[in-house]
């Protein structure tokens, strides 16, 4: 027998024949010797190995290795597949295979992100106190899908800076009817409720700034509305905001 090798890619056996004695129909290879009827002939055509142990039953293990009479080895995995939507990224010399996460609409090896832009440069004149959709107005809202993404935060860049520091905004979400706001977990955004996930200060100093890393909830990654939510406002200061949401 000759050929094969690692199992990073497909592999063919082949037998030397040139020198092969005559075989017998349903002669078995035994531990007392080999006679000249035990050997494939010239005329016949090896498809494949079935292994058994003593009880008929299949061979356990993660791969099979028969080692010839010179010492040299010859080896055969086992198939293996991976789990869910993960793929096989890696196959050693010894045959085992490492899975791993199948970034779908990543381009490749690359991490699949998305982020949507909400407001930009946009003022709310004279900001209230009371919590509201940024600007008073729901022009703003916008739509995306962000399926597949479990990790999400709110990015701001503030140009003009709220009433006091502790002014400050959030990304909420709604289903299509855009009555009833969520934060990015899926906890309500109503009320005083609404003030620690995804939260941004907009107040202090003109920067850029980002909330903490949030996981979503299965809601949020199936077509939703964003909008931009703000509070801390005194009536009187006018902030500028820039802001997204960023997914991962």
């Amino acid at each position: 027998m000759q050929g094969g090798g690692d199992l990073s890619a497909d592999r063919t056996f082949s037998i030397n024949t040139s020198t092969a004695l005559s075989w017998s129909a349903l002669h078995q290879f035994i531990t007392g010797g080999i006679s000249s009827t035990q050997l494939w002939s010239v005329s016949s055509t090896l498809t494949r190995f079935t292994f058994t142990n003593a009880t008929g039953t299949g061979l356990t293990g993660d791969r099979l290795v028969i080692t010839n009479a010179g010492g040299g080895l010859i080896t055969g995995g086992v198939a293996q597949a991976c789990g869910g939507t993960d793929k096989v990224s890696t196959v050693s010399a010894t045959g085992t295979v490492t899975c791993t996460t199948d970034q779908t609409g990543g381009g490749g090896s690359a991490t699949s992100s998305k982020t949507v832009q909400i407001v930009d440069a946009y003022t709310y004149s004279n900001q209230p106190a009371a919590r509201n959709t940024w600007g008073n107005t729901a022009g703003n809202n916008m739509r995306a899908d962000f399926i597949d993404k479990t990790t999400c935060r709110s990015v701001v860049q503030v140009r003009v800076v709220g009433a006091t520091v502790n002014t400050r905004a959030q990304v909420q979400f709604a289903t299509s009817s855009q009555v009833t706001w969520y934060q990015l977990d899926g906890s309500s955004a109503t009320g005083a409720t609404s003030t620690s996930v995804g939260v941004v200060s907009i107040g202090g100093t003109a920067n850029a700034s980002s909330s903490p890393w949030v996981v979503t909830t299965s809601t949020f990654r199936n077509d939703v509305y964003l909008r931009i939510s703000a509070w801390g406002g005194n009536g009187a200061a006018d902030p500028v905001i820039s802001a997204f949401v960023e997914c991962f």
